[in-house]
C-alpha cells in the first residue's frame, strides 16, 4: 500500500512539475508580449520586423548548436562532475519524456525564450543586458559558476548570431537543437 501511495504521489508531483514547466515558459512569452509594447508596433511590429528564413535558420542554427554541444562535451570531459551538477533538475525534466514530448517541449522553450530575450529584450536593452538576464532566468545555475558561465556564453553567442544574421529562425533552431540533443542524451542515459 505504501509503495502505491508513493508512486501516486510521484506521478502527481510529475504532473504538477510539468504544469509549472509549461507555465513558466508561457509566463516568459506573456512577459515578452507585454514588454514588446515598449517597442515600436508592439508584438505585431516585432513579429513583422523578424526574418524567418527557415532553411538558413536550420543550417546556421545547427552549426551554432554543434559548437555549443562541443563546448558542453569539453566541460563534461575536463571538469569535475560536481561543477556541472544542476541538482538533477534536467534529469527530472527529461527522464521519462517520450520523443514527441521532448521535441514539443524544446520547441516551446526555444521559441518563448528567444522571443523574450532576443526579439524583445535585446532590441530594448541591448545584447549584454539581455544575455545576462537570460542567464539569470536559469536561476538554478547562478550558484554554479561553470554552468552560469556556460549559459551566459551561449546567450551572448545567440544574441550575437541574431544581430549578425537578423534571422530569428536561426536562434530558435540553435536553441532548440542544443536543448533537444541534451534532452535526448539525458533521457537515454537515465533509461539504462
Amino acid at each position: 500500500m505504501m509503495k502505491a501511495n508513493r508512486r501516486a504521489t510521484t506521478q502527481l508531483d510529475k504532473k504538477d512539475f510539468y504544469i509549472s514547466l509549461y507555465g513558466s515558459q508561457l509566463l516568459l512569452l506573456v512577459i515578452g508580449i507585454a514588454l514588446s509594447f515598449f517597442y515600436t508596433g508592439g508584438p505585431v511590429g516585432i513579429w513583422h520586423s523578424l526574418e524567418f528564413q527557415w532553411a538558413t535558420g536550420i543550417g546556421n542554427g545547427s552549426l551554432f548548436a554543434v559548437a555549443a554541444l562541443l563546448l558542453n562535451w569539453l566541460l563534461v570531459v575536463l571538469l569535475p562532475k560536481g561543477w556541472l551538477d544542476d541538482g538533477g533538475l534536467n534529469e527530472r525534466v527529461f527522464t521519462g519524456m517520450g520523443p514527441v514530448h521532448i521535441v514539443c517541449f524544446c520547441l516551446l522553450v526555444a521559441f518563448c525564450e528567444e522571443w523574450l530575450f532576443r526579439a524583445v529584450l535585446q532590441q530594448l536593452v541591448g545584447l549584454p543586458l539581455a544575455s545576462l538576464l537570460f542567464a539569470i532566468v536559469h536561476f538554478r545555475y547562478v550558484t554554479k559558476p561553470v554552468l552560469f558561465a556556460y549559459v551566459l556564453v551561449i546567450s551572448i553567442g545567440l544574441g550575437w548570431t541574431f544581430e549578425v544574421t537578423g534571422n530569428f529562425a536561426t536562434v530558435v533552431c540553435a536553441h532548440f537543437f542544443i536543448n533537444a540533443v541534451l534532452a535526448f542524451v539525458l533521457n537515454a542515459k537515465n533509461r539504462k
